[in-house]
Formats: C-alpha cells, sequence, structure tokens
C-alpha cells in the first residue's frame, strides 16, 4: 500500500448516513449515534479516533501512512458493532474488508468477494524457552496477554476447560459476545493448533499475542476448511 493511494480515496460526505459531526473528512467514519463506549477504535487507533463529551467516538484524523491504514482496517474486523465505516473506492481494501466478512461496512461493497477467515493457527515453541509448556498455561498466557495490551477493553473469559490434552475457553471484549477458542498439540510434531469461533479480529488478536514473544516460532495460518485438507497455509491470518 503506497501514500499516494490516499488521493484515490472518496473524500465526499455522504448524505445518506448520519455522520458524526466531529468526523474528521475522509473515507473512514463512525455513524452518529451508534457508539456504546465500546472502547476497541480508540485501543486499536488511538491517533485516529477519539471520544466526543457525551462519550461517543469519532474519527479526529484520517490515516496518512500505511500503519496507520492498517489500523483503521483493524478497527472496522475487530469491532462488535457496526458503527465504524469505510467510504472509500480503493479496490484492495474494499476486497480485504469483504473478504473479512466487513463488505456490510462498506459505502461501496464489492461483488463477487466472498470471506475468507482464517481462524486455525499453528505454531512452533523455541527450544530455548525453559517453561515446558501446556494448553492451558498457553490460554492463560493470551488471556493475561490482552488484559494488559488493551486495559480499556473490558476482556472476559469463562473458566478453561481440560478435555484429553485440550484446553478450550470462550472470551468476549464486549457485552456477552463469547468466542470459543481451544488448544491443542498436533501429535508428535511439537506443533500446537489454536481454533477459534469469532471473526478476523480475533485472528487478529491472536497473532499479536504469538508475535509478542519470541517464544512463538513458525507461525501458519490456515482456513479451517485448508487446515482439514492439509492445503495450503500463509504467515498472517488477512
Amino acid at each position: 500500500m503506497r501514500h499516494d493511494r490516499m488521493d484515490r480515496l472518496d473524500t465526499s460526505v455522504s448524505d445518506s448516513a448520519p455522520i458524526h459531526p466531529k468526523n474528521a473528512v475522509g473515507p473512514f467514519y463512525v455513524l452518529n449515534g451508534c457508539c456504546t463506549a465500546c472502547g476497541v477504535p480508540t485501543a486499536l487507533a488511538p491517533e485516529l479516533f477519539e471520544f466526543d463529551s457525551n462519550d461517543h467516538c469519532y474519527v479526529k484524523r484520517q490515516p496518512n501512512s500505511d500503519a496507520e491504514m492498517e489500523k483503521a482496517i483493524h478497527v472496522i474486523r475487530a469491532q462488535e458493532l457496526d458503527c465504524v465505516r469505510y467510504r472509500g473506492t480503493d479496490g484492495a481494501i474494499l476486497r480485504r474488508l469483504a473478504e473479512a466478512g466487513e463488505a456490510h461496512h462498506c459505502d461501496h461493497p464489492p461483488a463477487g468477494i466472498g470471506v475468507v477467515l482464517r481462524n486455525v493457527v499453528t505454531f512452533l515453541i523455541s527450544d530455548s524457552h525453559p517453561v515446558s509448556p501446556n494448553a492451558s498455561r498457553l490460554l492463560g498466557d493470551f488471556s493475561e496477554y490482552l488484559k494488559g495490551r488493551y486495559p480499556h477493553l473490558e476482556v472476559r473469559t469463562k473458566p478453561i476447560e481440560l478435555r484429553e490434552g485440550e484446553a478450550s475457553f470462550a472470551l468476549a471484549w464486549f457485552e456477552d459476545h463469547f468466542h470459543p477458542k481451544a488448544i491443542r498439540p498436533v501429535g508428535e510434531s511439537g506443533r500446537w493448533l489454536i481454533l477459534h469461533r469469532g471473526n478476523l479480529g480475533l485472528s487478529e488478536l491472536l497473532d499479536d499475542w504469538l508475535r509478542s514473544a519470541e517464544r512463538f516460532i513458525d507461525r501458519r495460518w490456515y482456513t479451517e476448511d485448508a487446515w482439514q485438507r492439509s492445503e495450503g497455509w500463509q504467515s498472517l491470518p488477512w
């Protein structure tokens, strides 16, 4: 993604959508009267989103770099409500949002692009790590990472359940929208596998966690169907 792509974004104000009056002119916007102060936008992209005096978020500044564009897209993918939208016309961004199942958050949704959810990840744990891993401990580590990394989110988890070497729980960061997640070793290969029943936002949170520690190596993301068929993988979930 190049910075000059910003010149091809639709920055006109939509007459059909009630945009927050403080929203910065540009492709990303927040619907007025939609926000429940969940904290997702300001936690993921604090340089782009802000709260007004009524605890309603809005886009205070449009992204002006590749990294900030990634954060804005991440917010759309991770949100629980449909408050943050994209009204631009960049084909690459529209495709990525459509593949993430977020075409309904686009004012100009692309046609003919289906959802691609990579919700299975496998990884190795470096031999240099002194603590022997187990499924329950790894799930607990992920939960603590989320709570420390995103203190504005009210991350809640249900009790961990153990069954034949597999650990599972459900977590939520908005109301009672719990997403199940399970982790287990993959045979005798030394690899670990995580499968979740959430959206691409949860895949991104898992990827953030796995990349936050040097002990997690050789990360491979699959769609559930590709994993079952032993087909291709990629290093990122999106």
